[in-house]
């Protein structure tokens, strides 16, 4: 097969995990990823074209000749880079505008699962804020509100009194602190369980859904505080070989996809459900069309064959290659956030140790986010800024050894570092 070149589209730690993976492969020639961070620099070539500017994206993959484009966020998804790249004969993995939609409207998803009998929590959907306000007065706690559209993995709120009730419907309906996305809300029923993330490779033709992995929301310890974009995660989570995942298969992704199918555009890429394990058995609480960000660092640790012919394989409708994973070996991926997130933004501040970090053990990956460089001095800035995974050959060994690389113990600090300590203790079942 003849090496190729690669666009990665986003800058984030997922981003840099796939060209991590991507370097590997013997079939590739050239990375370039838009925009990239201070990490990817090394590994492949940015480009200084943002992420929502599809148009020049696509000029510059056509200018190059790229091989495959890969797609790590949402929003590109939603302004239809994959409809504009698939017309102009290009190879891209991901779905079109009108199948994402999946991750883009939760109103649509949710009348989606309900019109087709796929497991989610009861709910019902508002566009003013009068009759939202009067609603939560009226219903039994604990409930959950979520705004529509996209918000960055932090538009859900767990309410368990009626004062975090009011609040989030102030934040999103009257303040807009989401932007229209938070011109309709969901209220749904909390559901009781444990969570689970699950990623499915679909092309037309075949769908192949991968292990469990467990990731964190919330900011703090004890699944408390505020959601996040995802403060950490591991796998393979604990209902691997449980018969329930052939059941999620079979109940909710094989569902899914028929449903879109049947509504007009199949979906191809990567669809991945967010999953309550109830007593009742698996229930949807979101879906994405995309990889998710940290599950993409612990999958990417945890992947033994070519990442770039597998990708290519779905994305080009060949036949398709099914990833393979290293056997018992497990990943953990602990991230690293700035003083104040998600909330507060603070001046950048110096980063120290990592080359330190990545020397204790081979099996320590680090992926960058929200980092910049001044004057040769790595810095972080707000939001997300490393995300540290381990590989062991168990879930224990591997945990231990995330940790080894992050002050206190480790040699990773910068100022107001905030992470999790209970990335697997708190979800252990």
């Amino acid at each position: 097969m003849a090496r190729g070149d690669v666009l990665v589209v986003g800058s984030g730690g997922r981003e840099h995990a796939f060209v991590w993976k991507l370097r590997q492969s013997p079939f590739v020639e050239k990375i370039y990823i838009a925009r990239g961070n201070v990490g990817t620099e090394y590994i492949a070539q940015n480009i200084s074209i943002g992420i929502t500017d599809t148009h020049n994206l696509l000029q510059f993959a056509r200018e190059k000749e790229i091989d495959l484009t890969v797609v790590g966020p949402e929003l590109p998804l939603k302004l239809g880079i994959v409809d504009l790249f698939r017309k102009n004969g290009l190879c891209i993995f991901g779905p079109t505008a009108w199948a994402s939609k999946i991750e883009t409207s939760k109103e649509f998803t949710k009348k989606l699962l309900s019109d087709n009998q796929i497991p989610t929590a009861p709910f019902r959907i508002f566009t003013s804020h009068q009759e939202a306000y009067k609603h939560i007065h009226e219903r039994a706690f604990p409930f959950v509100i979520k705004a529509d559209g996209l918000a960055g993995g932090k538009g859900a709120y767990v309410c368990r009194e009626i004062k975090e009730a009011e609040i989030a419907l102030k934040k999103m309906m009257v303040d807009r602190i989401y932007g229209d996305s938070g011109d309709r809300v969901i209220i749904e029923n909390f559901l009781e369980g444990y969570e689970a993330s699950i990623h499915a490779l679909c092309s037309e033709n075949i769908v192949d859904t991968l292990f469990p992995i467990r990731d964190n929301k919330t900011l703090e310890n004890g699944n408390k505080g505020p959601n996040t974009g995802g403060m950490g995660a591991y796998a393979p989570a604990p209902i691997k070989g449980n018969p329930r995942l052939f059941h999620v298969e079979q109940r909710i992704v094989k569902p899914i996809l028929i449903a879109l199918k049947r509504l007009g555009t199949p979906f191809t890429g990567c669809l991945y459900p967010g999953l309550m394990i109830t007593a009742d058995g698996p229930k949807v609480l979101e879906i994405n069309a995309r990889f998710g960000d940290p599950e993409t660092q612990v999958l990417m640790a945890l992947l033994s064959n070519d990442l770039f012919l597998i990708l290519k394989s779905y994305a080009c409708g060949e036949s398709e290659i099914a990833p393979s994973f290293l056997k018992n070996k497990h990943a953990v991926c602990v991230v690293l956030c700035s003083k104040g997130y998600p909330s507060f933004e603070y001046k950048p501040v110096p980063i120290y140790g990592i080359e330190q970090a990545q020397s204790i053990s081979d099996n320590i990956i680090i992926s960058h986010g929200a980092t910049t460089s001044i004057n040769d001095q790595l810095y972080a800035k707000h939001g997300r800024i490393l995300s540290v995974t381990a590989i062991g050959d168990s879930l224990e060994e591997a945990n231990s050894l995330v940790y080894r690389a992050i002050a206190p113990v480790g040699p990773i600090y910068f100022e107001g570092m905030h992470y999790r300590t209970d990335i697997v203790k708190s979800t252990i079942q």
